[in-house]
C-alpha cells in the first residue's frame, strides 16, 4: 500500500466513524437522566428566546404589556378580595395551584397570547432561580399552536412531534422529556383548530385527550377564544379542562386606557396637549374611544398610531363618532405598527409599509374573488398561494418546466444507463473469457471502437432516451395545463370522489410518514401494489404474446418482464403505504407554515422509495441474464495484447460456478437498476412534487412583479406573529373579517 492510498484509507476510516457515530447517536440518543436534564435547560434558553422576540413583533412593542391586565377566575383562586388577579401575578398565582392547570380565555384581542407568554417567561425565569437540584424536577413550559391537529392522536405522540419541528430536538428525547414529566405544554390556538363558523368538534377531541390518562393528572396551560370555549362546554358539557381553573381576561376600562396612554406618552417625552383630543374623551366611560379601546390589542394599535402621528392623528380619533369609524382608522395604523415592531437585526424581514399594504390588500382582493365564486375565501393554505400569481399563468408555467425538467431528465438517465449498459456488457465479457479459458484477458480486450460508437450508436440511443423523456413530459404537461383531477371532479357524480379529485386538481401537499398511531396503511400500500403489478403483467404478457405469434419473443426477455412487474408492484405499494390522507396528515399534525417542507420532504421519499427498488431489482435481473448467458456455451471473438483478434471458445458454467462471479451480474444489474431508478424517480416524484413545484414557480414570479413577496412562507409567518392574520387548521386568515374586507375595498 503506497503512501498515498494509506492517507486516502486513513481518512475513509475517520469519515466513516464520525458518520457511524453520527447516526447511533440519532437513532439510540443518550436519554439517561442526566443527558435529560441537560436537554431541559438548553431547551428552557431556546424557548425564551424565541418567546421573547414574539413579544417583540407585537403591535407597539414590550413597552405596550399591560401588566395590570385583570383576570377573573370562574373558581376561587390563591388570590385576596375577589380573587381578580392581573397579569403581573399571573406566574406566582399560577405556582400556588395545586394541580396548575389552568384556561385562560378572552374575547378577541383581549391579550390571551400575550398572557400565557408571560406565563411562560414568569415560570422559565422562577425555575432558573432555582437550585439545580430542585431545578432538575421542574418543567419546560413550553407553547404550542393547536391549529393542525385533530385531537385524535395520543397528546403525548403530537407534543413529541411538535417539539422535534419547533425546536429541533431528537424525538426520542423528546418523547423521554415529555413522560419524565419535564414539560408544562402551553396550548395556544385551542379556537384555531375548527373553523370559525363550525361546531368546534376538533377542540373537543383535544380536551378529551387532557381529560384522560396520562394527561388527567398533570399541569397543562390552555388559551382560548371565551365564545369557542362556551361553544365547546355547549357542544359537550364535561368537555371543558377538568380539573382546571379558568381564568377569563376581563376588558381595561377607561380609567386603565387613559393610564397606559399617560404612561406611554410620558415615556416618549410627548407634551400632554398633544394626545389631549383622545385623553380629554376618556372620562366618558361609555364614550367610543374607551369602548373601542377595551382591549389590548386596540390599545397598542392607538398608542403606535398616536406614536406616529401625534396631535393630528389625535384629533382624527376624537371626531370619530361611532365605534366602527374608529376601527377603520385603527385598521389604517395596523400595518405601520406592525413594521415599526420588526426588530433591527440582519436576521430579521426587510419590509416597508408600501410592500405590506400592497401584499395584503393582493391576498385580500384574491379571497374576495373566491367568495364571490363561492369557492371558499375566508382563508389560504401555503400550498395554495400559487394562485396569486395567476392560476393559468401558473399551471402553464409548472407544464412547461416540468415537461422540459422530466424529457431531459429522463432522456439522459435513459442514454446514459443505455450507454453504461453496454460498458457492463462488454466487462462481462471479459470476466467470462478470464473465467472460463484461463486466458487472463485483460479489461482492453475486446474491441471497443469508441469512435464508431460515439458516431453511430450514441446518436441513436440519444434520441431513443431523449424520445422516452419527451413522451413522459408531454404527458406531465399536457396533466398539469389541463388540471385532469378538477375536471373529472365537475363530473364526477359521487360527492366524495368529486371532493378528492378536486383535493388533487388543487394540487395540495403530501407527506410521507413511517406509522401513524391507531392506524395501518399497509393494507392499503399491499392491495395497491398487487394492482398495479397486476396490470402491469398483464399488459406485458399482452405484448410478449403477441411478439411470440410474430416469432420475435425470446427467453431472456422473461427476466425483464418480470422485474418490471415486481419494480411496478413493490414502488407504488410502498408509495402507498408511506404516503397520507388529507385526516391522516391531521391526525399527525399539521404546522401551516412547513406544509411546503413536508411536501419536498415526501418528493425526496418517493425518488428514494423508486432508487432503493430499481436498485435492489436491477441486480437480480442482472443475475438472471448472467445465468442464461454463463451457463450456455458460446464462441467469441477478443483483442490480445499484441494487437491480433483472436477466437475463443467459452464453455457453459454451472449455475454455481457463475454465481461466484459477482462481478459480472451485480453491476450491470446496478446499472440497470440506477438508470431505471433515475427515470422513474424523477417522473413519479415530480408528479408528486406539484405543490412545491408551484409554489417555488410562484415564487419567482413573485420576485419579478413584487405582487407578493418572493418567500411567501416567511411572510404569513411574519404576519401572523404580528397581528396580522391568524391561523386555522393549516391556512392562514385575517385576524378580524373586517379588516380583511377594508383591504379589499383599497
Amino acid at each position: 500500500m503506497t503512501g498515498v492510498e494509506g492517507i486516502a484509507v486513513k481518512i475513509g476510516e475517520t469519515a466513516a466513524k464520525y458518520v457511524g457515530a453520527r447516526l447511533w447517536q440519532r437513532m439510540r440518543p443518550d436519554t439517561s437522566h442526566a443527558a435529560l436534564i441537560g436537554a431541559a435547560n438548553e431547551l428552557a434558553r431556546r424557548v425564551t428566546e424565541r418567546e421573547n422576540d414574539l413579544l417583540g413583533q407585537l403591535c407597539g412593542g414590550r413597552n405596550m404589556i399591560v401588566d395590570d391586565l385583570e383576570y377573573r377566575p370562574e373558581s376561587r383562586w390563591f388570590t385576596a378580595g375577589d380573587g381578580t388577579g392581573t397579569l403581573a401575578e399571573i406566574g406566582p398565582n399560577f405556582r400556588h395551584q395545586k394541580t396548575q392547570r389552568l384556561v385562560v380565555l378572552g374575547e378577541p384581542g383581549a391579550g390571551k397570547t400575550v398572557a400565557v407568554v408571560q406565563l411562560l417567561l414568569d415560570q422559565l425565569q422562577y425555575r432558573k432561580t432555582l437550585p439545580d437540584a430542585v431545578r432538575a424536577d421542574e418543567p419546560v413550559p413550553v407553547r404550542v399552536n393547536a391549529a393542525g391537529w385533530d385531537g385524535g392522536r395520543d397528546f403525548t405522540s403530537w407534543l413529541t412531534h411538535q417539539l422535534s419541528i419547533d425546536y429541533g430536538l431528537n424525538p426520542r428525547v423528546a418523547r423521554a422529556m415529555v413522560k419524565a414529566d419535564q414539560i408544562l405544554p402551553v396550548l395556544d390556538g385551542l379556537d384555531e383548530m375548527d373553523p370559525s363558523d363550525a361546531v368546534p368538534v376538533l377542540a373537543c377531541s383535544a380536551l378529551d385527550r387532557l381529560n384522560k390518562s396520562p394527561w388527567l393528572d398533570r399541569a397543562v396551560v390552555i388559551a382560548c377564544r371565551s365564545t369557542v370555549y362556551d361553544a365547546i362546554r355547549e357542544f359537550k358539557p364535561d368537555a371543558g379542562l377538568q380539573f382546571a381553573t379558568t381564568v377569563t381576561l376581563q376588558p381595561l376600562s377607561a380609567e386603565d386606557v387613559y393610564f397606559y396612554l399617560e404612561q406611554y406618552r410620558d415615556e416618549l417625552g410627548r407634551a400632554d396637549i398633544e394626545w389631549a383630543p383622545v385623553t380629554d374623551q376618556l372620562d366618558q366611560a361609555d364614550g367610543v374611544l374607551a369602548t373601542a379601546l377595551r382591549t389590548p390589542w386596540l390599545l397598542s394599535l392607538a398608542a403606535t398610531a398616536l406614536k406616529r402621528g401625534g396631535h393630528e392623528t389625535a384629533v382624527e380619533f376624537a371626531a370619530c363618532r361611532d365605534t366602527e369609524k374608529f376601527r377603520e382608522r385603527l385598521f389604517a395604523s395596523l400595518i405601520p405598527a406592525a413594521v415599526d415592531a420588526i426588530p433591527e437585526s440582519d436576521s430579521a424581514p426587510n419590509y416597508t409599509e408600501e410592500d405590506v399594504q400592497r401584499w395584503l390588500c393582493a391576498l385580500a382582493l384574491f379571497l374576495q374573488r373566491r367568495r364571490r365564486q363561492h369557492s371558499g375565501g375566508t382563508q389560504i393554505a401555503l400550498d395554495g398561494i400559487w394562485q396569486l400569481a395567476g392560476t393559468r399563468t401558473c399551471r402553464a408555467l409548472h407544464a412547461l418546466v416540468g415537461a422540459v425538467v422530466i424529457a431531459l431528465g429522463t432522456g439522459l438517465a435513459v442514454t446514459s444507463g443505455i450507454l453504461a449498459w453496454w460498458i457492463a456488457d462488454s466487462a462481462r465479457e471479459v470476466a467470462r473469457l478470464d473465467r472460463q479459458t484461463e486466458l487472463a484477458v485483460p479489461w482492453y480486450s475486446l474491441d471497443w471502437d469508441w469512435r464508431g460508437y460515439w458516431h453511430g450508436q450514441f446518436p441513436i440511443d440519444l434520441s431513443m432516451g431523449l424520445a422516452a423523456g419527451s413522451f413522459f413530459g408531454l404527458m406531465f404537461a399536457l396533466g398539469t395545463a389541463l388540471d385532469l383531477p378538477s375536471a373529472y371532479a365537475r363530473l364526477a357524480r359521487n360527492r366524495r370522489t368529486a371532493d378528492r379529485l378536486a383535493t388533487r386538481g388543487r394540487e395540495v401537499s403530501k407527506r410521507s410518514a413511517w406509522r401513524i398511531p391507531g392506524r395501518s396503511r399497509w393494507r392499503r400500500g399491499l392491495i395497491r401494489g398487487l394492482v398495479v403489478g397486476i396490470i402491469a403483467g398483464l399488459l406485458l404478457a399482452h405484448f410478449a404474446a403477441r411478439d411470440y405469434a410474430h416469432g420475435g419473443i425470446h427467453s431472456e426477455g422473461s427476466p425483464f418482464m418480470l422485474s418490471i412487474v415486481l419494480a411496478l408492484g413493490l414502488g407504488f405499494g410502498l408509495m402507498s403505504g408511506l404516503g397520507t390522507t388529507p385526516e391522516e396528515r391531521l391526525s399527525l399534525g399539521q404546522d401551516a407554515g412547513r406544509l411546503i417542507h413536508d411536501d419536498l420532504f415526501n418528493w425526496m421519499i418517493v425518488a428514494l422509495v423508486w432508487l432503493a427498488v430499481c436498485l435492489t431489482i436491477g441486480p437480480l435481473l442482472g443475475l438472471a441474464r448472467w445465468l442464461q448467458l454463463a451457463t450456455q456455451p458460446d464462441d467469441t471473438t477478443y483483442r490480445a495484447p499484441d494487437g491480433s483478434y483472436k477466437m475463443a471458445h467459452l464453455p457453459g458454467l454451472p449455475p454455481s460456478a457463475a454465481l461466484q462471479d459477482w462481478p459480472a451480474w451485480v453491476l450491470p444489474g446496478v446499472v440497470l437498476g440506477l438508470s431505471a431508478g433515475l427515470v422513474l424517480a424523477i417522473v413519479v416524484a415530480s408528479l408528486t412534487a406539484g405543490a412545491s413545484a408551484r409554489y417555488a414557480i410562484a415564487s419567482v414570479m413573485f420576485r419579478f412583479t413584487r405582487t407578493f413577496p418572493r418567500r411567501p412562507a416567511t411572510f404569513l409567518e411574519w404576519a401572523r406573529n404580528a397581528g396580522l392574520l391568524r391561523v386555522t387548521g393549516i391556512a392562514y386568515q385575517f385576524r378580524h373579517d373586517t379588516y380583511g374586507e377594508w383591504l379589499a375595498g383599497g
